[in-house]
């Protein structure tokens, strides 16, 4: 299972999220980015997400997780944003710590 369901927060209001893309070095989120993380810590292969993405696919487990400030998105477990769903609004050095076990289904802006 993606998440505990100890976990867990869901939103009900959402909006927005599609990825840019895979970087092969490590990087800073900037405002409006969610940047998800192959090992934990910030380090490893990193997949930026600005917007909407109602499908998100890795070949690697998520190990962290950067936000930029002033930035809240949710992801899900499921593609097109079916629960279960979390907001995050912090980085998490290590996904695990908030039942982060594996990839994500979609991500998307929260307003």
């Amino acid at each position: 299972m993606l998440f505990r369901a100890t976990s867990l927060i869901i939103i009900a209001s959402l909006t927005v999220a599609p990825a840019t893309g895979i970087a092969k070095q490590r990087a800073s989120a900037l405002k409006g980015q969610l940047i998800l993380y192959k090992d934990r810590n910030y380090n490893g292969d990193a997949y930026v997400i600005d917007q909407s993405q109602s499908v998100v696919e890795l070949d690697w487990n998520i190990g962290s997780i950067g936000i930029g400030p002033d930035t809240r998105f949710e992801i899900c477990a499921k593609p097109r944003f079916k629960a279960p769903c979390m907001p995050i609004t912090e980085s998490i050095p290590d996904a695990s710590s908030v039942g982060i076990n594996g990839g994500l289904g979609s991500a998307r802006p929260l307003p």
